[in-house]
């Protein structure tokens, strides 16, 4: 696993070594079944390519101040 970000208002991809997530039980409980739809659809779909958890949660409806993106190898 690899693990890439910008830097908040940055334009630069970087790699990053590790990453801290800050989050209330429900909202770890919800990521969990993001990662977990998002591995079956792979499983499922050779052409799948990436899945963003804004969209799986529904921005406007939620609290995250970053996405997270799963993106196949």
């Amino acid at each position: 696993m690899r693990a890439f970000g910008y830097e908040s208002g940055g334009d630069k991809l970087l790699t990053i070594s590790e990453v801290t997530l800050q989050a209330s039980p429900e909202e770890l409980r919800t990521l969990a079944k993001f990662v977990e739809k998002c591995a079956a659809e792979m499983d499922e779909d050779e052409n799948w390519e990436h899945e963003h958890y804004s969209e799986y949660v529904g921005v406007e409806n939620s609290s995250i101040e970053c996405d997270l993106i799963v993106f196949k190898p």
